[in-house]
């Protein structure tokens, strides 16, 4: 898969069956997924994050997923109420797009909604309580990398807002100094 990462010049990272694999598996456990989901997103799926965190876990639950092509606020809204999505995921400037283009619909307007999975970019505190609030369901956020096949780590609903949280299933992370030393707990690296 290509990713420009930092640098902004496109690279390819090298993936295989088997990562695809275990991303799916972990993402779907994260969510505890079910062949009763229907997960809904306008993310593309040549990013690893619609790819494998999205289209894979689905997939590996056997759930139901609806794509939309091009995202659009008022789209993505249309499709969650049209398939009653159970699980929903995307990036911060799409909550952020549906947040203002929701009007004066309620949580009960969603009811059926109960998870919505933020990743690609540092979600604002701000629009995960909003969200919450609007759609009433946790807006919980991921953070990972092409490289580790999208998942490394999940704030789970005890996560303090503006985390990332811990390491996910099957995944363990270090942080290191510029030296290459690893750093100990508290410690920034």
């Amino acid at each position: 898969m290509f990713t420009s990462g930092t640098t902004g010049r496109p690279k390819g990272a090298e993936l295989t069956v088997g990562n695809l694999l275990s991303a799916g598996d972990i993402s779907a456990r994260i969510c505890d997924l079910t062949p009763d989901d229907q997960v809904g997103t306008g993310l593309p799926l040549f990013h690893v994050f619609g790819q494998t965190a999205v289209l894979m876990s689905a997939l590996t639950a056997g759930a139901t997923v609806s794509l939309l092509a091009r995202f659009t606020a008022k789209a993505m809204l249309d499709m969650l109420r049209r398939d009653r999505f159970t699980i929903m995921c995307g990036v911060p400037t799409m909550w952020n797009a549906m947040l203002h283009d929701a009007g004066d619909a309620t949580a009960a307007d969603f009811a059926q909604l109960r998870l919505a999975v933020s990743g690609g970019a540092s979600l604002p505190a701000e629009v995960a309580r909003a969200f919450q609030q609007k759609f009433g369901c946790a807006l919980l956020e991921g953070y990972g990398l092409t490289e580790t096949t999208a998942v490394a780590t999940f704030s789970g609903p005890a996560a303090p807002p503006g985390t990332v949280g811990q390491a996910v299933f099957d995944t363990q992370i270090e942080i290191r100094e510029i030296s290459g030393e690893p750093v100990g707990p508290n410690t920034a690296g």
